[in-house]
């Protein structure tokens, strides 16, 4: 954590809520929230609904959630499995994370359906929009765990302040190298510059230990094009990029993000703070 007298580096992670599914997607998630509990105390919930509309038994429901428990008690991690039931699967995540005192909620999606025209597509576009906590969702097109390395675009189109506390947090938690590449050039009317990093970038290594590399990125570059070389070498890497919510509460996503989410061959974790 870089704290100041007026400005916070940080994110919160004490209480962190997983949507739990059948196959490994939820599995993957499930292994970066059990890094961040070794390194924060995290206390995790893995979380599933049962559609009162379909005809599923809690049998199926209870394995997914009680494997999780067992997981983490293997490795000495609290997992709290819990079921409900709910008309929709999206709609009972929602009422779970209003109706508790969650910090995160991480979920994890496939690439091809995570952007869509309606920003995310599906469930997960649904409970992005609807729930009022940080959101750190996984698109993930690799199977490989833990991650080499993470990446992260600096410049107020591809990122925010809260999305660089997270860069930060994975980076401390899996104690991988983090590559930020400065490509600030690219940003029409910027606010705050990422300042807060370039002004204190000593104290956070020292808070969040070495392998962080400010890259500086000549204004002739693209940015896909070079990501795409950077991530092409770095192999299995993750990428951060972040979203906003505007003054009425609507998430807002440049388009910048959405092209690099659908074409750089990593997983891509968004971030809305």
């Amino acid at each position: 954590m870089l704290e100041g007298s007026s400005r916070t580096l940080n994110v919160k992670l004490e209480k962190i809520i997983i949507p739990m599914a059948k196959g490994q997607r939820s599995r993957k998630a499930l292994k970066l929230a059990m890094d961040f509990s070794r390194e924060y105390g995290s206390e995790i919930t893995a979380f599933t609904v049962k559609d009162s509309m379909r005809e599923l038994t809690w049998s199926d429901k209870v394995h997914v959630v009680t494997s999780a428990y067992k997981i983490g008690k293997e490795r000495n991690i609290k997992v709290i499995p819990k079921v409900s039931s709910n008309k929709s699967v999206k709609a009972g995540i929602v009422e779970e994370v209003k109706g508790r005192s969650y910090d995160l909620l991480l979920m994890a999606s496939e690439s091809r359906s995570f952007f869509s025209k309606r920003i995310f597509g599906g469930m997960v576009d649904y409970v992005v929009r609807n729930v009022n906590i940080p959101v750190a969702a996984l698109s993930i097109k690799t199977t490989g765990y833990p991650y080499s390395s993470i990446i992260f675009p600096m410049s107020e189109r591809l990122n925010t302040k809260g999305s660089l506390s997270m860069a930060l947090a994975v980076k401390k938690a899996i104690g991988k190298p983090l590559y930020i590449y400065d490509l600030r050039f690219i940003d029409r009317a910027p606010q705050h510059g990422f300042r807060l990093l370039n002004d204190n970038l000593d104290r956070i290594i020292g808070a969040y230990g070495g392998d962080i590399n400010l890259v500086r990125v000549s204004e002739n570059t693209v940015p896909e094009n070079f990501l795409k070389s950077e991530l092409t070498r770095e192999k299995s890497s993750l990428l951060i990029l972040g979203i906003r919510t505007d003054n009425s509460g609507k998430v807002k996503v440049p388009s910048e993000v959405r092209n690099l989410e659908k074409s750089l061959p990593t997983d891509t974790l968004i971030v809305k703070k």
